[in-house]
């Protein structure tokens, strides 16, 4: 099974626009996991719910790949950047 890289951008009000970057291998169970449904999810981002996914890639060959990709997401900054900078990612991959 291979990795999806993911953005993740809140919806609450107070927080409209705020971003979560992460890896996993199944990426319903993770949104799940952040926006409360089920059990999990990381810490940062239970006072931002609700969040919907904005952007994500699939089929990364590994998980080093994938947390590679994630660092370089991380280090644009908003949300407009991060999504942008995620789409030109998906152009390298293919």
């Amino acid at each position: 099974m291979s990795w999806i890289v993911y953005l993740l951008v809140s919806r609450s009000i107070d927080f409209y626009n705020h971003t979560y970057v992460g890896i996993t291998k199944d990426l319903n169970r993770r949104f799940n996991q952040h926006n409360g449904i089920i059990t999990g999810g990381a810490k940062c981002t239970r006072a931002k719910r609700p969040y919907a996914i904005a952007n994500y890639i699939e089929n990364v060959a590994n998980r080093s790949i994938a947390s590679q990709m994630e660092f370089l997401i991380k280090a644009q900054k908003g949300y407009e950047n991060r999504f942008r900078y995620m789409e030109e990612l998906k152009k390298i991959e293919k």
